[in-house]
């Protein structure tokens, strides 16, 4: 590379991501300096993985700086996707990634490569420095057509651990069961004189209707002036201790992943689906967190000890549901326990908004798979009053346990989210404003409970999500660190994640500190293994890859489900406008698509400050919010897309803005799609994908707070 005085002689070194533009970014070390723009023509031989070293443009905008790649470090030793087919009389590889050279030939094709084989493949580094990319096949993963192989494609696509080593398994199945008898029972109490005996206490667990291992279960009663909640969350420290095989484990996958037909989980299915969960009418190792409230939901006291339970019923979201709504006969004492949790649920969300919690209501989305994992059925999961109730349980749980540790002075992994950058908000705002909808004033220093008062405002159902979806997006990711900063999205101090130690290795390790301080251990025994900083830093990682893969998954399904439904039409709102086009999610099923602005007809000019496509001649266009009906034109399942074609002219939602020039108001608006991604008006503002989809319903519904 020639010297050149606009770029810096100083170099750092990062990852190269491609962007289906052309273009790259380089994730720099540490995650927080912006990553850095690599146009098409300073990419050099660089590929998508390499470690590159390069050299920063002088002058570059700080938020979106440029550079140029100098030179390939070390070759990307990634696994990635491919399908084989054949060519002439031979084979090739076509790689899933679209920024990859278009064929590939195969290095020593293995005698069972026939063409239609969806494959994981490595680049030869040899090959890549001579200028003649080959691959190298890893692994057959089955027919590409085949819907019962899209777990296994995302597992690896994502580098998932799907199966656990030997030496884990047999460690779990070693493991005894300290609550399998009365008499086990009676030695472990008499063993731990802190563990409490709680199996007589009315305790139920509400799960989704599929979910195999349950990690928590609640119970309350009325005392005088209040209630007394109960929080029991599986006591998988009891069992995973610091040094094992299975904890050494679980730390390198830090969360379980769900998929409608499949689970990665964090622990062994031993540990997982019978030790550690709390499966009714078993005697369970738990630790409590008991809660006495005030009349008005104020905590006034709280305490966490190790105990053993007994949950009297296993009941799904739906079955409690119905029970509360008087649509199902039950035994008096299950109704009345079911009437004094959802009492209480009531009184901790009021308490949270009332303190300027935000409440974003982003529909999950879930498929349904038959058994040859064709999807059958795609749906925003229903909100239910009872996943309100469990989620304020558990999250009065980890704020009671927040509490505890700093009054103990302990060392802890917090769950912390910072307040949105005030740039974001103003974006925000701006979209507020072509819909309509009047934002807050200023973004700088913004309470949530402003930002609140706008998600409180009638929406129609597509406008309600959009709106909600993007603030969402402009929100900070929040994640776990061992200082305390708040929640900005709870509204909280002194959050932490304790309610899910199956699922999650940060519940895990703060259970152990908390028992550490129970038994009478803190400051002697300390923390085995990974500093709180280390767990903390690589768990925020590892949730995010969890993400990625679980959107990753139901988009598969959903481009499937779609392929199913190609030449239909449906309704739907636009979610995005650039200006190659237009992004619609339709209004019946959680799917996304793409209308190009190539099949509008005659010529559209796009307006970014009304966030807008506008026909130049006759009027009419889109914009963000329109209601619109499409026709489902191609869904293309090995590139994840859905092509739409408009059918009839968007119906404008909202109040019409003037455009300089036009005769008539033409209320256009913009938001920000999935696939706005790929290609914008400035390229250095774009940014690779980040990593919401269905798991097995294990997970409790709702966002990762």
């Amino acid at each position: 590379m020639r010297p050149s005085h606009r770029y810096s002689q100083e170099t750092v070194r990062g990852i190269l991501r491609m962007n289906r533009g052309g273009f790259g970014f380089v994730r720099r070390p540490g995650g927080a300096d912006p990553d850095v723009y690599i146009s098409r023509r300073h990419l050099g031989d660089a590929v998508h993985g390499d470690l590159v070293e390069i050299s920063l443009r002088r002058g570059h905008d700080e938020q979106f700086p440029e550079g140029r790649i100098e030179r390939v470090v070390e070759r990307s030793a990634e696994r990635l996707l491919g399908t084989v087919e054949r060519s002439g009389r031979g084979l090739v590889l076509i790689p899933s990634h679209p920024l990859l050279p278009s064929h590939l030939s195969i290095f020593r094709a293995p005698d069972e490569i026939v063409p239609g084989l969806k494959v994981l493949f490595r680049f030869r580094a040899d090959d890549l420095d001579k200028g003649v990319p080959r691959a190298e096949i890893l692994e057959v993963l089955g027919d590409a057509g085949d819907p019962m192989i899209d777990a296994r494609v995302v597992e690896r696509e994502f580098d998932l651990p799907a199966a656990f080593p030997e030496d884990v398994l047999s460690e779990a199945a070693a493991l005894a069961d300290p609550a399998a008898s009365e008499a086990s029972v009676e030695a472990l109490l008499g063993a731990e004189p802190e563990r409490e005996d709680l199996r007589s206490l009315p305790t139920i667990t509400i799960d989704p209707v599929d979910a195999r291992d349950f990690d928590d279960a609640v119970g309350a009663e009325a005392v005088e002036g209040g209630f007394r909640l109960w929080v029991h969350i599986a006591d998988v420290s009891h069992y995973v201790r610091p040094g094992t095989k299975i904890d050494g484990d679980a730390y390198g996958r830090g969360t379980s992943v769900y998929f409608s037909e499949a689970v990665v989980p964090m622990l062994p299915p031993r540990l997982s689906e019978e030790l550690c969960s709390l499966r009714p009418r078993e005697a369970k190792l738990a630790m409590t967190t008991c809660m006495d409230l005030s009349a008005s939901g104020a905590v006034r006291g709280a305490e966490v000890f190790p105990s053993v339970i007994r949950s009297d019923h296993r009941l799904s979201y739906e079955e409690a549901q119905a029970i509360l709504d008087g649509k199902r006969a039950v035994s008096p004492d299950l109704a009345a326990l079911l009437e004094r949790l959802a009492s209480v649920a009531r009184l901790l969300r009021e308490r949270r908004f009332a303190r300027g919690a935000l409440d974003l209501d982003v529909p999950e989305a879930e498929v349904e798979v038959d058994r040859s994992g064709e999807p059958v059925a795609l749906r925003r999961r229903a909100s239910l009053f009872t996943h309100h109730l469990i989620e304020e349980c558990m999250l009065a749980a980890n704020e009671a346990v927040g509490r505890i540790a700093d009054r103990e002075r302990l060392p802890f992994i917090y769950r912390v989210h910072d307040a949105p950058d005030p740039e974001r908000l103003e974006q925000f705002f701006a979209f507020l404003l072509a819909l309509g909808i009047p934002p807050p004033r200023e973004p700088e220093g913004l309470e949530a409970t402003a930002l609140e008062k706008v998600l409180e405002r009638p929406m129609a159902p597509g406008i309600r999500r959009l709106v909600h979806s993007y603030l969402l997006r402009s929100m900070k990711k929040a994640r776990y660190q061992p200082e305390d900063i708040g929640h900005y999205g709870l509204a909280a101090r002194l959050y932490c994640h304790f309610t899910s130690p199956i699922r999650r290795y940060p519940d895990l390790v703060d259970h152990r500190i908390m028992k550490s301080l129970l038994a009478g251990r803190h400051g002697k025994a300390g923390l085995p293994g990974p500093d709180l900083e280390s767990v903390a830093q690589q768990s925020s990682e590892l949730e995010v890859r969890a993400e990625q893969a679980e959107r990753g998954y139901h988009r598969v399904k959903a481009v499937r489900f779609a392929r199913g439904k190609v030449g239909e039409t449906f309704t739907g709102t636009v979610t995005g406008v650039i200006p190659a086009g237009a992004f619609v999610e339709l209004d019946e099923f959680p799917l996304d698509g793409f209308i190009a602005r190539a099949t509008l007809g005659g010529y559209h000019r796009f307006d970014p400050a009304h966030f807008r496509l506008v026909a130049t001649h006759g009027g009419g266009g889109l914009a963000v919010g329109d209601a619109v009906e499409v026709l489902i034109a191609r869904a293309d399942v090995e590139a994840r897309e859905v092509d739409f074609e408009l059918v009839t002219a968007a119906r404008r939602r909202g109040p019409k803005l003037p455009m300089p020039g036009e005769k008539k108001a033409a209320g256009r608006r913009k938001g920000t799609g999935r696939r706005e991604k790929r290609e914008r008006t400035d390229p250095r503002r774009a940014r690779p994908g980040k990593g919401k989809g269905k798991g097995k319903g294990k997970r409790k519904g709702g966002p990762r707070r």
